[in-house]
């Protein structure tokens, strides 16, 4: 990025998470191809869902798409998206982040950020 974009830069400026006791929270890493795209989770055996966008998130100099849930109660959910391949279950742990990394070489021949396809799992927050 250019000085004038790093002077502009507003999207993903920051997350407060909101984790301890029974809530934790779900970083979900994608590529661009998901950027702006609504996903929506629930806890499983629940109808309702919860949804965040994909945003672009700036990691020192990197740019990574991910989409934040903040305060998640603790237990088993699915991920509503109709992607073959892509991890759709994940268990949220109170006072954990769970990171989930949907990062791919399929849309560009590399991925937007470094680290490998799959689940890093949960993270005590501290």
């Amino acid at each position: 990025m250019g000085k004038l974009e790093d002077e502009l830069w507003q999207p993903g400026v920051g997350a407060v998470l909101d984790i301890g006791g029974d809530t934790g929270a779900l970083v979900l890493y994608t590529d661009k191809t998901f950027a702006d795209r609504e996903i929506e989770l629930s806890r499983l055996g629940d109808e309702r869902r919860v949804h965040t966008a994909i945003h672009p998130r700036r990691v020192g100099e990197t740019v990574v798409y991910a989409g934040v849930y903040p305060d998640l109660p603790a237990g088993s959910y699915r991920i509503w998206v109709d992607e073959p391949g892509l991890p759709n279950q994940l268990t949220i742990v109170g006072g954990q982040v769970t990171e989930l990394d949907w990062r791919s070489p399929r849309a560009s021949g590399t991925s937007d950020a470094p680290g490998a396809p799959g689940s890093t799992g949960p993270r005590s927050g501290s």
